[in-house]
């Protein structure tokens, strides 16, 4: 989940994913990926998320940190050490997720619970390009990490301006 909403990755993006696809440099971590169109990237890995990778790796016996060309799936099935997940295997496992975490909320946030009931994969990389828009990010970047063809695409995740447009007539 974290690798979808932080990354900003499509499912089969993540489920082509190796180890060696997060690459350290210099200035921090990246992950190298083929997306949408055969298009080759190379997109930031954030702070965050290699932290998540720490604990995925303990969790699994590996050492905190990928190394060099390792070829092991980044996301494993439960079958083994070297078999990968695939997209719909990715699919269907967000979906017991956003189902069971709907059956705990409820009672308490109905339409919520709704909400997740109808999400899937694709929701966790538009909330992650939403957040990052909300916090301030500048669109160029978080356009490149999405991948997104124009700026165009990107804004359509931009809510700001919804939420100015909303507290200005609300001071009527």
């Amino acid at each position: 989940m974290q690798l979808l909403y932080r990354s900003f990755l499509r499912r089969d993006e993540a489920a082509n994913l190796t180890m060696g696809s997060f690459e350290p440099s210099p200035d921090g971590w990246n992950i190298r990926l083929v997306g949408k169109g055969a298009k080759k990237a190379k997109i930031i890995a954030t702070e965050k998320l290699i932290e998540e990778l720490k604990i995925y790796r303990a969790s699994i016996g590996l050492t905190p940190l990928p190394y060099p060309g390792e070829t092991r799936p980044a996301i494993l099935a439960v079958t083994g050490k070297d078999k990968g997940v695939t997209n719909q295997v990715i699919y269907l496992l967000c979906k017991v997720l956003f189902e069971k975490t709907a059956e705990q909320i409820e009672e308490k946030e109905p339409l919520a619970a709704s909400r997740l009931r109808n999400a899937s994969p694709h929701w966790m990389r538009h909330t992650g390009v939403t957040h990052a828009l909300d916090a301030g990010a500048n669109p160029r970047y978080v356009q490149a990490q999405a991948r997104h063809s124009s700026l165009n695409v990107t804004a359509k995740y931009d809510h700001k301006a919804r939420k100015e447009w909303r507290t200005d007539i609300e001071k009527m």
